[in-house]
C-alpha cells in the first residue's frame, strides 16, 4: 500500500500548473451520456475518479479513448441504465449519471453513491427532483416520460443541482430550479452543455432555467481545478516561501484568498495565475464553511493544517458536512492545538509541529496532512494515499516542482 513521504522545514519556491477541476470533470463526463454524437473534455486531469467515472461510460456501452489530454466520449451506443453497486460504490459522483440516464433512455436507479465519509449526503434532493419532472418512482427505480416543472431545492446542493439540470433536458418545455447552487463548477457544466447546442440560462444564479432538447456535439476543458489551487496556497502558508500558482483563477477562490490574506500572505491576482509569500501567519478570526461564494467545506482542512502555523487562535466553523473534521485527530498527532466541539474548531498556533506516521480518511485530509507536513520537522509519513490521488494530479510531483522533499513510497 502505497504512502506519501514528506520532509517538512523547507519552504516552497517556484510555479506549478493547475490542473483541471475534478469538481467538474466528473459531471462533465455523467454529462458525456447526454451527447446525440460524440464529444470531446479537453485537458482532462488524469485521477483516480475520472478513471472510475470512464469505467462507468464503458459499462453504459460508451466509447472512450484518451487523446493526449484529451477525452473523447462517443455514448452513442449506450443501453444500459442500471449502473452496478461496485461501480456506484467507487466515488460520490457517481450519481452524475443518473439524470442523464433518466434523460436519454428514460430510466435509472438511484442508489447511495460512494466518496469520501465526510458526513450524510443523502440523494433525497436527487429523487424529488425527479418526481417533480413527472418521473415515477417504484423503490430505487425512477422512468419518464419528464415534463418541465418547477423545482425547489431545500438547500443549495451543488451535486443536486448539476444532475437535476442534465435531468432536466430529457424533459418537454421548460425547468426552472430554484435556490440552485451558484459554483463555478455548475457554470463549467452549463458552458459544455451549450457548447452542444442546449438553452440553458441563469447557472451562476440561484435560479436556472432549462428548455428540453439533448445537446448534439461539443467540447469543453473543465475550469482549473479551484481545491487543487487552494490547498497549495495553503502548503506556502503552512511551508513559507513564494509560489506561482499557473492558470488558477482567482475568482473562484475570493473567501479563501481573503482569509491567506488576513493571515499575513501576500498575493497577488493575475488574469491566469495567482502569486503568492508567506513568511510567517497570524490569525485571520473566525472561519465559517458555506455555499459559494462562502467559504468551501472543501477548503476547511488544508486552511486548518495552515492556521495551526499562525500565531493566535483561530476559530473554524463546519456548516456544510458534520462528519468533516475527520483531520483533526491526525493533526493533533503531529502536535497541532486544536479544540474540537461538534462542528466548531479552535486551533491555537503553534511553531512547533512533528513528523509523524498518519492516515488520511479523506481527499481533503489528505491535502491538510501534507500541508501541514511541510511545515512540520522531520519525516511525515501519510497513509490513505488512494484518497490523495482521487483529487490531486500527479501531488507529489507537483510538491518536488516547489522544492518539498516528497515522493510516494
Amino acid at each position: 500500500m502505497q504512502s506519501l513521504l514528506i520532509r517538512g522545514g523547507k519552504p516552497l519556491y517556484g510555479t506549478i500548473p493547475i490542473s483541471g477541476s475534478k469538481n467538474a470533470v466528473l459531471p462533465m463526463l455523467a454529462a458525456a451520456v447526454l451527447f446525440r454524437e460524440s464529444c470531446r473534455i479537453r485537458n482532462c486531469p488524469d485521477l483516480t475518479d475520472v478513471h472510475a467515472g470512464v469505467a462507468i461510460l464503458r459499462w453504459l456501452g460508451a466509447e472512450v479513448r484518451w487523446q493526449g489530454r484529451d477525452l473523447l466520449v462517443n455514448p452513442e451506443p449506450i443501453a444500459r441504465w442500471q449502473i452496478p453497486g461496485e461501480l456506484m460504490g467507487l466515488m460520490r459522483g457517481s450519481v452524475f449519471f443518473t439524470g442523464p440516464l433518466l434523460a436519454r433512455l428514460g430510466n435509472c436507479v438511484l442508489s447511495v453513491p460512494g466518496g469520501c465519509p465526510i458526513g450524510a449526503r443523502p440523494v433525497d434532493f436527487h429523487a424529488s427532483g425527479f418526481e417533480a419532472l413527472g418521473a415515477v418512482r417504484e423503490g430505487d427505480r425512477f422512468f419518464g416520460p419528464l415534463t418541465g416543472g418547477e423545482i425547489c431545492l431545500p438547500y443549495p446542493s451543488v451535486g443536486a443541482t448539476e444532475n437535476l439540470l442534465m435531468a432536466a433536458l430529457g424533459a418537454s418545455g421548460i425547468t426552472r430550479i430554484h435556490n440552485a447552487a451558484r459554483e463555478p463548477e455548475i457554470v463549467c457544466l452549463c458552458d459544455f452543455l451549450r457548447a452542444g447546442g442546449c438553452r440553458v440560462t441563469g447557472d451562476g444564479t440561484d435560479t436556472i432555467h432549462i428548455r428540453g432538447g439533448l445537446p448534439g456535439t461539443g467540447a469543453l476543458a473543465p475550469i482549473p481545478d479551484r481545491m487543487e489551487a487552494a490547498t497549495f496556497a495553503c502548503a506556502l502558508a503552512s511551508a513559507g516561501g513564494e509560489i506561482i500558482l499557473d492558470g488558477a483563477d482567482h475568482t473562484h477562490l475570493t473567501a479563501l484568498l481573503e482569509v491567506l490574506e488576513r493571515s499575513g500572505c501576500g498575493i497577488i491576482k493575475e488574469k491566469t495565475r495567482i502569486i503568492l509569500s508567506a513568511h510567517g501567519l497570524v490569525s485571520p478570526g473566525d472561519i465559517t464553511t458555506g455555499p459559494y461564494p462562502g467559504f468551501p467545506t472543501d477548503a476547511q482542512a488544508p486552511v486548518m493544517a495552515a492556521m495551526i502555523r499562525a500565531r493566535g487562535e483561530t476559530i473554524i466553523r463546519e456548516t456544510v458536512f458534520e462528519g468533516r473534521m475527520g483531520h483533526v485527530e491526525p493533526l493533533r498527532a503531529m502536535g497541532a492545538r486544536i479544540a474540537l466541539s461538534g462542528g466548531t474548531a479552535r486551533i491555537t498556533g503553534t511553531w512547533e509541529l512533528l513528523g509523524r506516521k498518519v492516515t488520511a480518511s479523506d481527499l481533503r485530509c489528505g491535502g491538510a496532512l501534507a500541508v501541514a507536513a511541510l511545515g512540520a520537522r522531520g519525516l511525515t509519513e501519510i497513509h490513505g494515499v488512494a484518497h490523495i490521488l482521487r483529487g490531486y494530479e500527479d501531488f507529489a510531483g507537483k510538491l518536488r516542482a516547489l522544492g518539498a522533499d516528497a515522493c510516494l513510497a
